[in-house]
């Protein structure tokens, strides 16, 4: 498996799990192997010992870094681009380098400067070095374009349908790498960037698509067995029989009615807990478009209520080994959602009362008032953390990633 560790994906394009299980399966007529590459490893690594300082402009930057980089990709020299006309007026065409028909747009700024901020004093976050090689890319019908300040590198995908998609790696992790080594994360660049790699690539953004569009079809037969299991855990449980029987015997109407209505309340607000949960766990991974909760990272919420890091592996422990954990998953559950419930201010951890119709007091009344059973609980979130990949004996659970999941889908 590539060790894609250093590179960082931004955008709808190749969501984790496709990078993770996928992409080298589809990259493999193109993806060159660690030994054809590292000749253009060893020249690219020199290169990059070149110093670089805050005086190196543009011209440096390309010659020390972007020439020897899409000359290992398989293209000629670099030449200067014509002015394009976008939505925004005529911008910089960057750099083309051609490989016979096929050509490469890339675009080279001086060193270190932020290329999510404004080119010049003044202008709006709409001129920034990203977004005018998004326009540009877009404008040309080119799929693919190369950014960089010299201290990063951005492999940029544009698609007319969707926003802009970025893979980025810092040039200090290259430099980090032994001349002797090329690191995978080069290889997948040069895969991507080449001729071969941009003609593949339309192939490759449809099935990771599609792909996607699986994990969060799972993910809805995952919740609705997540409720199921909860609500049948709450039935099963012996402490909660004298809270069912009040209830059938409760008003006037028939015993068939009453029990309808206990199905239909169960239902109802397992589904807000199952709800809670999906809230939370989108919320601590983020999307590409919009950043985790502001407390993700921190040690208290980590270590003790985070529903993947402090409770999921004890509740793939209980669900797969039937390990004895008291009623640590039922209270940190209860702790959760009281935490979002009433809010905490602490030095470490600050979480506003949310209420309303997920945290409400009143929004799962009934079900907050039974005793939920370790088992159902671990359950419940096992379905919603870990989902089944592969066939037959290569079928195997594996854990879901929120950052790319579409929950309202669900």
């Amino acid at each position: 498996m590539l060790n894609l560790s250093p590179l960082i994906f931004s955008g709808p394009a190749l969501p984790d799990f496709y990078v993770q299980y996928e992409l080298e399966r589809a990259l493999k007529s193109v993806l060159p192997a660690k030994k054809a590459t590292q000749s253009d490893w060893r020249k690219l690594s020199k290169s990059l010992r070149q110093p670089l300082s805050e005086s190196s402009g543009a011209v440096r930057v390309r010659n020390v870094f972007l020439a020897p980089l899409t000359r290992a990709m398989g293209y000629g020299d670099l030449s200067a681009a014509d002015p394009v006309r976008t939505r925004e007026g005529d911008e910089t065409g960057g750099i083309l380098c051609r490989a016979g028909e096929d050509e490469l747009r890339c675009w080279a700024w001086a060193y270190n400067i932020d290329l999510d901020a404004p080119v010049e004093q003044g202008l709006t976050s709409r001129y920034t070095p990203q977004r005018i090689a998004e326009r540009v890319l877009l404008e040309k019908k080119e799929a693919v374009g190369l950014l960089t300040n010299g201290v990063e590198l951005r492999l940029i995908i544009s698609e007319a349908a969707r926003a802009a998609s970025t893979i980025a790696i810092s040039l200090s992790d290259f430099k980090a790498c032994a001349p002797k080594d090329p690191p995978d994360a080069f290889r997948l660049l040069l895969a991507l960037a080449s001729p071969a790699g941009v003609a593949k690539l339309p192939g490759i953004l449809n099935d990771a698509r599609l792909k996607q569009g699986k994990v969060t079809k799972d993910l809805r037969a995952q919740a609705r067995a997540a409720v199921e299991g909860f609500a049948q855990g709450l039935l099963d449980h012996p402490d909660n029989q004298a809270e069912f029987d009040a209830f059938l015997q409760g008003e006037t109407s028939g015993l068939e009615t009453r029990n309808a209505e206990l199905a239909n309340l169960l239902w109802r607000e397992a589904l807000v807990i199952v709800y809670r949960l999906l809230f939370i766990l989108s919320g601590e991974a983020g999307t590409r478009s919009r950043p985790p909760f502001s407390f993700a990272s921190t040690s208290l919420w980590r270590h003790t209520y985070s529903p993947s890091a402090a409770l999921g592996p004890i509740a793939q422990k209980v669900a797969e080994d039937g390990a004895q954990t008291g009623n640590f998953l039922a209270a940190g559950l209860r702790s959760l959602f009281r935490l979002f419930e009433q809010g905490i201010k602490s030095a470490e951890l600050t979480i506003a009362p949310l209420g309303g119709a997920l945290f409400g007091e009143e929004a799962a009344a009934f079900v907050d008032s039974l005793s939920w059973s370790e088992r159902s609980c671990a359950l419940l979130l096992d379905n919603l953390l870990r989902a089944p990949r592969g066939k037959g004996k290569a079928r195997r659970l594996l854990r879901l990633s929120y950052r790319d999941m579409d929950v309202e889908g669900v």
